[in-house]
């Protein structure tokens, strides 16, 4: 029963239609106009050049700002360090004009050299003229060589080495005194073929004393030579 209602709606679904086309037979016809439409492809730019072009577009930006802030720092400094000073009189203006041009001052030289040339106190300086003017000591006086000095000789001590080595000789010394007659120096001349017995010869020497050397009334210091003998026997 379904089936068959369907049925009859689809066929009066039909006849409904037919019965329009009968109505107006000529269907009108509407013209159909073509549009065109033109599309022009436009190659994409590379990366690279879109950054330059992006950094060129921001530099006048970057450098705009940058050059408003010198400017702005530059009037705060002025404004604040130079200030505009006042009138100047006319004749303080002068003045400093006069004070620029002239040539500097010489510094006064016979100060300088007064200064120089003024006498030390000796006083001051602790240094005395008696000081400043002693003489310097006398060169010592050159002995005198005499032949025969009138000397106290000491007996020398016979080594004991050379005594169980049976050294024996005779050793030349010469001497030295000073004006008072004392001996200050003594060195083996001609040796005795011992160095023990030069050695105890120049010890002796060294021990004994002199009569002082006068000539003209003045004692003088003398130089002499004298022998030491080492004998066995006594």
């Amino acid at each position: 029963m379904y089936v068959a209602s369907t049925v009859a709606v689809v066929s009066v679904l039909h006849a409904g239609v037919f019965v329009l086309l009968a109505r107006d037979p000529a269907v009108r016809s509407v013209p159909v106009q073509r549009q065109v439409m033109v599309a022009t492809l436009i190659a994409p730019e590379p990366a690279q050049q879109v950054s330059m072009v992006a950094t060129a577009a921001t530099r006048p930006k970057a450098a705009s700002h940058t050059t408003r802030r010198a400017n702005a720092a530059a009037r705060s400094s002025t404004g604040s360090v130079s200030q505009p000073a006042g009138p100047v009189a006319p004749g303080r203006a002068r003045q400093r004009a006069g004070d620029a041009l002239a040539p500097p001052r010489p510094v006064p030289f016979a100060t300088a050299v007064e200064r120089r040339e003024a006498p030390h106190d000796d006083a001051a300086s602790g240094v005395t003229p008696t000081q400043a003017a002693s003489p310097a000591p006398p060169a010592p006086a050159i002995p005198r060589f005499v032949a025969h000095p009138e000397c106290a000789l000491v007996t020398p001590d016979y080594p004991p080495q050379s005594l169980r080595a049976g050294e024996h000789g005779t050793a030349l010394v010469e001497l030295e005194t000073d004006a008072a007659g004392r001996v200050v120096a003594a060195r083996i001349m001609a040796g005795s073929g011992s160095p023990r017995l030069d050695a105890a010869a120049r010890d002796a020497v060294l021990a004994s004393r002199c009569a002082p050397h006068v000539e003209n009334g003045a004692a003088l210091p003398t130089r002499a030579r004298v022998p030491i003998t080492f004998n066995l026997d006594e």
